[in-house]
């Protein structure tokens, strides 16, 4: 980010917190709803940061959204402020990556491990990404780059009328000193850019997994009927 786009946003976070209440209320708040794409915010008692929790709606079924996410050499392509996005290992459902993030001017850029396991129910109606940060980390640390030292959370895909119900929760820390303004302005607009480029990207690889998808479908039956009505 050039420095007069950083002195914008300054003055504009700046405007924002002065005009803020002082005290925010109990609960899940909306704090961006645009494209599309809605976030919420909850802060809880004790903890610096906030939880953060994106919806959006994807046309698509949720084996083809499910096979994008897990394509995880290609989430560049998609997911916000991502550097670097390798798939270290697999196991069934279960997977190892790392990911390396931009931050703004002047910050460092952040990194992390994840294990990431997936997991269906409903016969493949709801299917679900829970990742939480490697404990012991494989990958060196490059220079300049600060490791994340909590990054946990998860995609839950439901299916719905025309498409897919996407939601991505994240809580995060990440690490050094970075002021709590641009904490909570990276924080609301990362799993924004995230999901407004997962809705993008669905339709516009269509047909590039499909034996993945057919592969998730058959993995998802697996986890039983579905529910009765």
């Amino acid at each position: 980010m050039n420095q007069p786009a950083l002195t914008s946003l300054l003055l504009f976070l700046l405007a924002t917190m002065l005009a803020a209440p002082s005290a925010a209320k109990p609960g899940w708040s909306v704090v961006k709803q645009e494209g599309g794409v809605t976030v919420w915010m909850l802060q809880e008692a004790g903890k610096r940061l906030p939880l953060i929790r994106a919806r959006t709606r994807v046309a698509a079924e949720p084996a083809e959204v499910l096979a994008v996410i897990r394509d995880v050499d290609a989430s560049c392509a998609w997911a916000g402020r991502c550097m670097v996005s390798r798939l270290l290992h697999r196991d069934g459902p279960h997977t190892r990556l790392y990911s390396r993030r931009s931050a703004p001017w002047p910050i460092n850029d952040r990194d992390f491990e994840l294990l990431a396991t997936t997991k269906a129910i409903d016969g493949g109606r709801l299917l679900r990404v829970e990742f939480r940060q490697a404990v012991k980390a494989r990958t060196p640390l490059p220079s300049g780059v600060v490791r994340m030292p909590v990054m946990r959370g998860h995609y839950q895909l439901r299916a719905a009328d025309g498409g897919t119900d996407v939601e991505l929760q994240i809580e995060a820390d990440p690490g050094g000193w970075i002021p709590d303004w641009i904490l909570r302005w990276t924080a609301k607009n990362g799993p924004f850019a995230s999901l407004s480029g997962l809705r993008k990207r669905v339709p516009k690889v269509r047909g590039r997994y499909a034996k993945d998808v057919a592969e998730l479908k058959a993995w998802a039956a697996m986890a039983g009927p579905p529910a009765q009505p």
